[in-house]
Parts: structure tokens; C-alpha cells; sequence
């Protein structure tokens, strides 16, 4: 029924691009106060994260030295802290990271 493969091959093809590479990020549960949703990410310098992909939101840095684009990915430079605002598509605040630069 399904052709034999061999397991080593396999997965040696399937995992050949994970690399560990410095700290790793960590992300504090969601917490969500009057509406609005907090959330703490700590991330290494000089790294991208996806805050989210909500249809129709918007993202604005409050303060700090990040760069966050139009599709909500966040870019640390410099060991700066930082809050970035999500805003929904109504233009209401949806949710705040403060975000940590180790």
C-alpha cells in the first residue's frame, strides 16, 4: 500500500534545517484585563516575532526601540525594552506586549 522508506533518510531530509542558535524566546501566558490582553515576550537581540495576523489589525510602538511590521512581525535591535499596542480592526485597543530584550 505505501512505499517503504527508509527512516533514517527521512528524517535526516525532515530536520535538516533546525539549528539551535542562542536563547530562545519566552512568552508569558495571556492576560487580559478590562478587554485589552497583556502578554510579556522576552526576546534575544536581533530577532524576529510573530505577534499575530489578525485580519485588519495594526500595530504601533509605544516606546522603546523595536520594529514591528505591517503584518505584525516585531524586530529587536538594541537590548531596549519596549511596548507595542495591537489594534483591531475597529481601532480599538486589542492587546499590549511589553517586550524584554535579553
Amino acid at each position: 500500500m505505501f512505499p517503504a522508506l527508509n527512516a533514517s533518510a527521512a528524517a535526516s531530509s525532515t530536520y535538516s534545517h533546525i539549528q539551535s542558535v542562542g536563547p530562545s524566546p519566552v512568552i508569558t501566558p495571556i492576560v487580559e484585563v478590562n478587554g485589552v490582553y497583556y502578554r510579556t515576550a522576552t526576546l534575544p537581540r536581533n530577532y524576529s516575532y510573530a505577534l499575530s495576523n489578525y485580519p485588519g489589525d495594526t500595530y504601533k510602538v509605544a516606546s522603546g526601540n523595536v520594529t514591528v511590521s505591517a503584518s505584525g512581525v516585531v524586530t529587536t535591535t538594541t537590548a531596549t525594552n519596549a511596548r507595542v499596542e495591537i489594534y483591531g480592526g475597529n481601532g480599538k485597543l486589542r492587546m499590549v506586549y511589553t517586550v524584554k530584550v535579553s
